[in-house]
């Protein structure tokens, strides 16, 4: 896959970063911008699997009742 077709607005957000002197370059750019969507896809696996995990610790142990004052306990922990 050597050419790629961009519609106009992504060949200029690509030309503005490139001007902006962060990026050398529209590869460096693409390169960057590969790395932070696989840095998104790892955390986002990573995410969905802990919920996988939680789910099954709740089947195992039958949770804890989410209540009013339960939620009110977690937010005040929040602010400590």
């Amino acid at each position: 896959m050597a050419d790629l077709k961009l519609n106009p607005k992504t060949i200029e957000r690509i030309q503005n970063m490139v001007d902006s002197g962060l990026y050398r370059d529209a590869n460096d750019v693409v390169r960057a911008a590969l790395k932070a969507l696989e840095r998104h896809e790892r955390e986002q696996a990573a995410f969905k699997q802990s919920l996988i995990e939680a789910d099954e610790e709740i089947d195992r142990t039958g949770g804890i009742p989410f209540t009013p004052e339960r939620f009110e306990v977690m937010k005040q922990r929040e602010k400590d």
